[in-house]
């Protein structure tokens, strides 16, 4: 209590004893139980003044924590293939069960998947396995606190970001369940394409392929498609030489989604042939792209562009001189600025009310002054004298499929000297280099502004390339496809359709299969009022489409594997369009046989912990008992309690008024 408190509880006592004096002893007033009803009395009184005092009353109560011991266990469908389900389950009893865990510390239990669940409800079906995403919120749950984490798990993550290298602030402690030993094992690791190409175009495939093993392998790499070999490699791997990039080009000979199945021939005797084969698609696009080409000057490059661009029979390439009269008004869908100056004013204008996509090519003749002004994606401070850029390929560069053709043997383009500073976010694919130094800016680059994809290139005398090419490998073919790439990433943007599908052409078995939808009015403006209904072939029901966010989604899960056609429809304006996809037999939590010990071994490292297997579970207890960083603490909770909750001294006040009634009853005084 505070001394004003004090101080009012003092006058409280002074007030009481003043009138039960007066009431009773300022007058002789001799009667039997007089001395007993003038304490009844000032009980009463006092009570009630304590009562409207309220005075707080300061508790101080200890408490002992203890620190926390996470278990997280994976409830992924691949513990339960390799049959260690029962092996899981009975070390997590165990564990939550053992005394001497339960005295030092509070257990909390956590299962995951392709996500963290609090609970410890084991299923094992879980078709997708996220052991990055459960350490980081189990270490962001208990950011402020000391809680090892112990982690039962294969250690093989089929979804999000890479765990090995999670750096977390708590110690973390894996129990690698599974076989520990790793067969030999071919895999097709990543495949990488461009999701579009252009009908009679050929498109570029890039693909991975890995050997786990000591013995020489020999073996075959296939590309199909509907069961006909359109590829075929023959591949040789031994213990030195354990992995292979294949790089070939498929030809796109038909319009719409093509699926395409890769495989490698399994060798004798190798277990896991899951992985050996995986599927991917393209989508042909049966559309003729004219791009505009603005120039002021008559140069080489204009020539080689058209004739480079051309190449591919879906593109024409409309030559706009300004010198005359002609407006870019017309149906293009890409254009090429060749070095702008002022004339390019209106050029700039027009562009902007079409919204189309640009590339800009600078050079000597270029008018910076001007560029600066139109645009304001990026801006150079460009001296008087000129300057030779050598091209070196940007390996980094990963924005769309681009292959290095030799860039480094290409002559020198001239520009204006000067550094450029993008004020866009953008991506390098060639850098500049003078002298043989390269310098901190790009040769070409590309971007993205307000949903329009852009351009630039930093130099002349593109032409002498394409004849350096030609003179080196006596083809025009990868250059001219190096020229059409950038013009395809910058046609394929443009292009508004109606309704836009969003899905994967392959899934595996259990897995969730969402198909997403965007709708456009006229305007090119995202339709929330739609009403879309998706019918797959052969299957009766028709599934609607419900608005989440953005998108509209329709759930297909739970089909058979199989190949699947679909339509979705417009209900409203009648619009629709056709999509297919594959359900393959087997789960990815089927393609790992074995543990992953490298990455829970180094995750335990970063982290301090330790790994260790299920014949290990009492080495593990003895040292979390044994380790002094983990603590019981005692806190103390000062407690604030308002007299007037006090409910037995208003019982008291009940009691003193109903005794002094009492008696003044019985002695005949009331």
């Amino acid at each position: 209590m505070n001394t004003v408190t004090v101080i009012y509880f003092v006058l409280a006592i002074l007030f009481t004893f003043l009138i039960v004096y007066f009431q009773y002893f300022f007058k002789e007033k001799k009667y039997s139980d007089r001395n007993i009803l003038a304490f009844l009395r000032f009980v009463t009184l006092l009570s009630v003044l304590i009562l409207l005092i309220n005075p707080k009353i300061v508790r101080n109560k200890f408490l002992t924590v203890k620190p926390e011991l996470i278990i997280a266990i994976d409830n992924s469908e691949s513990i339960q293939l390799n049959k260690q389900d029962s092996i899981v389950r009975s070390l997590s009893e165990q564990l939550r069960k053992n005394k001497d865990l339960q005295n030092r510390f509070r257990i909390s239990s956590y299962s995951f998947g392709e996500e963290l669940r609090n609970n410890s409800n084991l299923t094992f079906q879980e078709n997708r396995t996220n052991i990055h995403t459960a350490l980081t919120e189990l270490t962001s749950l208990f950011k402020k606190e000391l809680a090892p984490i112990i982690i039962m798990t294969d250690g093989n993550q089929t979804y999000g970001n890479e765990y090995k290298y999670l750096r977390s602030n708590q110690l973390v402690y894996p129990i690698i369940v599974g076989d520990t030993i790793q067969p030999s094992d071919l895999k097709i690791d990543r495949i990488n394409i461009n999701s579009y190409s252009y009908l009679n175009n050929n498109f570029p495939v890039e693909v991975f392929i890995y050997y786990s093993g000591k013995e020489e392998v020999r073996t075959k790499f296939m590309v199909k498609e509907k069961g006909k070999t359109i590829f075929i490699k023959n591949l040789l791997f031994s213990k030195n030489k354990n992995s292979e990039l294949i790089t070939f080009k498929l030809p796109s000979e038909s319009v719409g989604k093509h699926l395409y199945r890769s495989s490698i021939v399994p060798f004798r005797n190798e277990k896991n042939t899951i992985n050996n084969t995986k599927n991917f698609s393209v989508e042909v696009i049966d559309e003729q792209s004219t791009i505009g080409l603005v120039y002021d000057m008559l140069h080489p490059d204009i020539g080689m562009l058209k004739r480079s661009i051309e190449t591919n029979k879906q593109r024409k390439v409309h030559l706009i001189d300004l010198n005359s009269s002609e407006s870019v008004k017309n149906n293009n869908d890409v254009y090429i600025l060749y070095q702008p100056n002022d004339k390019f004013q209106s050029v700039f204008k027009e562009i902007k009310e079409l919204n189309k996509n640009y590339f800009i090519i600078t050079g000597t003749q270029t008018d910076w002054n001007f560029l600066n002004e139109i645009q304001s994606d990026f801006k150079s401070n460009v001296g008087q004298t000129n300057e030779k850029y050598f091209p070196i390929f940007d390996i980094k560069f990963s924005t769309f499929y681009m292959e290095d053709i030799g860039f480094s043997e290409f002559p020198p383009l001239e520009n204006t000297f000067g550094t450029v500073k993008f004020l866009a976010p953008m991506h390098s694919i060639l850098l500049n280099s003078v002298n043989g130094i390269e310098i901190d800016s790009p040769m070409l680059a590309v971007y993205t502004v307000e949903n329009n994809r852009r351009a630039v290139l930093f130099g002349e005398n593109i032409w002498k390339w394409r004849s350096s090419y030609f003179g080196i490998h006596n083809s025009f073919i990868p250059f001219d496809q190096f020229v059409n790439d950038i013009i395809q990433y910058l046609s394929v943007f443009n292009r508004k359709i109606p309704i836009e599908l969003d899905y994967e052409p392959f899934y595996h078995a259990n897995e969730q299969i969402i198909i997403k939808a965007k709708i456009y009015d006229s305007n090119f403006n995202f339709d929330t009022n739609a009403a879309l209904e998706l019918r797959i072939k052969g299957i009766a029901e028709i599934l609607p489409f419900i608005l989440t966010g953005s998108n509209y989604e329709a759930n297909v899960s739970n089909l058979k594997s199989g190949n699947y056609e679909f339509l979705v429809k417009d209900i409203k304006k009648g619009n629709q369009i056709a999509g297919a996809f594959t359900i393959g037999e087997f789960s990815v939590e089927q393609e790992f046989s074995y543990s992953n010990v490298n990455d829970l071994n180094l995750i335990a490292k970063n982290s301090g912990g330790s790994c260790f297997y299920p014949n290990q579970k009492n080495k593990l207890i003895d040292l979390l008992l044994q380790d002094k960083r983990f603590v019981s603490t005692q806190k103390e909770n000062k407690i604030k309690v308002s007299l007037i909750d006090w409910k037995w001294l208003l019982g008291l006040i009940v009691l003193s008024l109903a005794l002094e009634w009492f008696i003044r009853k019985y002695r005949g005084l009331v």
